[in-house]
Parts: structure tokens; sequence; C-alpha cells
């Protein structure tokens, strides 16, 4: 923008080349993705619902004995400890996190 040629000590202002402009509103959604990611990051619940979880393995579990190798047992000869159910759900979510890194 040009505010004066005469010797008043105002110049013209020189455009930067090259420079690429990011607007608040892209700035902004950086910012909450950076801030979501701390938060996870930091805390340590798991991301994964307990419930729908032990679901799924049981159901699985029940899957794999009724179709596969294990036909000669009943599907619910085998029990799903709670144990089991925590190992298993802090694998999943350190694998998955690791995959989608």
């Amino acid at each position: 923008a040009v505010v004066s040629t005469q010797s008043t000590g105002w110049k013209k202002k020189k455009k930067k080349k090259n420079v690429i402009e990011v607007s608040t509103t892209k700035r902004r959604q950086e910012h909450n993705y950076r801030q979501a990611i701390i938060k996870y990051q930091t805390s340590v619940k798991h991301l994964i619902p307990k419930a729908p979880f032990a679901r799924l393995v049981r159901k699985l579990v029940d899957k794999e004995i009724a179709n596969g190798y294990y036909q000669h047992l009943t599907p619910h000869s085998f029990r799903v400890t709670p144990t089991f159910l925590e190992c298993l759900h802090e694998a999943s979510e350190v694998y998955l996190t690791s995959y989608f890194e």
C-alpha cells in the first residue's frame, strides 16, 4: 500500500515474496488439534470404552469356538476374566495408537 511519496518520511511498503499466509481459522483449528492430542497423551483413561470392548471380545471368542478349531467345546466353555480383558484392552489400545501415528 502506498501512503505518500512526499518527503514526510513515509515510504512504500514492500510485499514479501513467497510468503504463504495462514488464515486465523486454520491456525485455530491446528491449535485445537494440538490441544486434543496433548489431552489424550496425558490422560490415563482408556480411549475405547470398557463395556463395548468386553462385548466384542466375548463375541469373537464365542464365534471362534463355534466356527474354528475348537468345535468340540461349547460356546460358553471359556471364561473371560477381568484381568484378561484389562490386558487385552491395554495391548489393543497400544497397538492401535502406534498404528495410527
